[in-house]
């Protein structure tokens, strides 16, 4: 009988086994053997690590097709091993490729990297562009995402002929990079920037449809920047720094808004003209105003980081109310703790004023929070405007399909959908009115053609424009609707309010003023119709 030698692997004194010992070859030619996934790397320098990466990569079956790569280097002299990692990549046609990179020393050209099969681009590297006489492109026909993020404090100003060849491109993520003043990304339509100059012209990007913008230096005419979001449905901004100046945000598909203002400094306020807006979140406390909108959940969030002396904290804590105000068609009102325990502190104060919230369905509480921790006086504030609104923890069933935790949403195709519905729109020279004032408008024009003398030549945003000829056809029709046995004094001079609101958008309804004064006087006259 042959007795069978147990082999021991000696232990070496610091824990390791015999293996750890082997030369690098040895190691690698061991680990060749294994499925490259389960396979350690153990190189000492940049020079073997390269080695390993080509002994695994050259002996898989260049039949079957690659569809992910990924590569992080910490090495300073990393430029080689990333272009050659690149150039296997792009030759054995893949899908989605990830470089990063965490020495900013080593700076590569956006241009090396043209595939015709690459959909997805993530790379974290120090790029150099191309002189203005040679500027740096690529041409990746297929490429849907596209994520850049630069390793300097400065922004690299990013060349518009880095997006001309960017044809299939939906998704685009871009930190420490400027877009340029001039371009146009026809299919795009997720936009996340971040640490960057916003452009100061209008984007041209029809088909966006979710934006967000975080810590980015914004122009100095932000409405023109948001007037070429045609499309827009969900938006999210972030204010690291004070917005010294009043933002008009009219955007006309908007539907989910989100604002974090990580400053507890005033700012200037934020205007939302956006019809279909039913979803917004604040996080910290800013001003804010919603033109037309008619909002349906509200959730009020403190900046977690809010340090302040308490009078201090105090007089920032009374600024909800002015921001309350924004919120009044509210039907679904949402507030952390922490906005609860501030309102608390400023009880005294909200005790003296009247609730803003007169649409109000629901007061939703934090999970695990009960009634009693709202005291009276905020609890009066919050609801008085509202005696039907209920209380709860928990948002019902009913409202759960416009429900918007993170004021973000989608359907299978990716578009997000007002819970009121679209309604019937229709066009009226260019502009998309409501169906039922397109015949209104004509009849104006035919009848009153001197109505529109200003509006024709009206340099403003086509959205404005369109706002405001909605804004003159619920004012005619309701005025259509009144008759000389039903007027009084209140009646006329309401009307007379609404007709000068109309002089001041720069519509010359004389002729409705004088019908007004018909009224008055009992004569009974057709409006538009002889």
């Amino acid at each position: 009988m042959v007795r069978k030698k147990k082999v021991k692997i000696r232990r070496e004194d610091n824990g390791g086994d015999i293996i750890s010992q082997l030369p690098d070859e040895m190691i690698h030619k061991i680990l060749s053997f294994s499925d490259a996934r389960y396979s350690k790397k153990i190189p000492k320098n940049s020079n073997d690590e390269c080695k390993f990466i080509d002994h695994v990569l050259s002996r898989r079956d260049d039949q079957s097709p690659i569809k992910k790569l990924k590569l992080s280097v910490v090495h300073r002299d990393s430029r080689w091993i990333i272009d050659w990692f690149r150039d296997y990549a792009l030759s054995h046609k893949v899908e989605s490729l990830q470089i990063d990179s965490v020495h900013h020393l080593v700076r590569h050209n956006l241009s090396s990297y043209d595939s015709q099969s690459l959909k997805q681009l993530k790379l974290a590297v120090s790029v150099k562009f191309g002189t203005p006489f040679e500027q740096d492109t690529w041409f990746l026909p297929a490429l849907t995402t596209l994520d850049l993020t630069g390793l300097t404090s400065k922004e690299y100003k990013l060349p518009s002929s880095c997006l001309f060849c960017l044809f299939s491109l939906q998704t685009l993520h871009l930190n420490s990079f400027d877009l340029p003043q001039s371009f146009s990304l026809h299919s795009l339509k997720t936009l996340f920037l971040a640490r960057c100059n916003l452009p100061q012209g209008p984007c041209k990007l029809p088909a966006l449809l979710t934006l967000e913008l975080h810590d980015v230096v914004y122009p100095a005419n932000m409405t023109e920047f948001f007037s070429g979001l045609v499309s827009l449905q969900n938006l999210t901004l972030f204010f690291n720094q004070v917005l010294l100046k009043d933002c008009l945000i009219n955007c006309p598909q908007l539907v989910n808004l989100k604002i974090t203002n990580a400053t507890t400094r005033p700012c200037g306020n934020i205007m939302i003209f956006s019809p279909k807006i039913c979803n917004f979140t604040s996080v910290g406390i800013f001003s804010i105003s919603f033109g037309l909108s008619q909002l349906e959940n509200v959730y009020v969030k403190l900046w977690e980081r809010t340090r302040c002396r308490a009078w201090k904290l105090k007089q920032y804590y009374c600024r909800f109310l002015s921001m309350f105000l924004a919120f009044g068609s509210a039907k679904i009102l949402s507030f952390d703790s922490e906005t609860i325990k501030a309102l608390s502190t400023i009880s005294d104060i909200v005790a003296q004023c009247g609730s803003p919230f007169s649409n109000l369905k629901y007061l939703k509480l934090p999970e695990g929070c009960e009634e009693s921790i709202i005291c009276g006086s905020i609890k009066s504030y919050l609801l008085n405007g509202s005696p039907r609104a209920t209380i709860i923890t928990k948002t019902p069933q009913v409202a759960d399909e416009v429900a918007f935790s993170a004021a973000v949403g989608g359907d299978g195709d990716g578009q997000v959908r007002s819970s009121r519905g679209d309604g019937d729109t229709g066009l009226w020279q260019g502009h998309k009115v409501k169906s039922e004032f397109v015949g209104l408008l004509d009849l104006i024009m035919k009848k009153y053609p001197e109505t529109f003398e200003y509006f024709t030549t009206n340099t403003e945003s086509k959205l404005f424009c369109t706002m405001k000829l909605n804004m003159l056809c619920t004012s005619v029709d309701a005025f259509s609707k009144i008759s000389t046995t039903e007027v009084d004094d209140k009646m006329v001079t309401e009307h007379k309010v609404v007709f000068a609101e109309l002089q001041k958008l720069g519509f010359k309804v004389n002729w409705l003023e004088s019908h007004l004064n018909c009224i008055e006087r009992g004569i009974s006259k057709s409006l538009l119709h002889d």
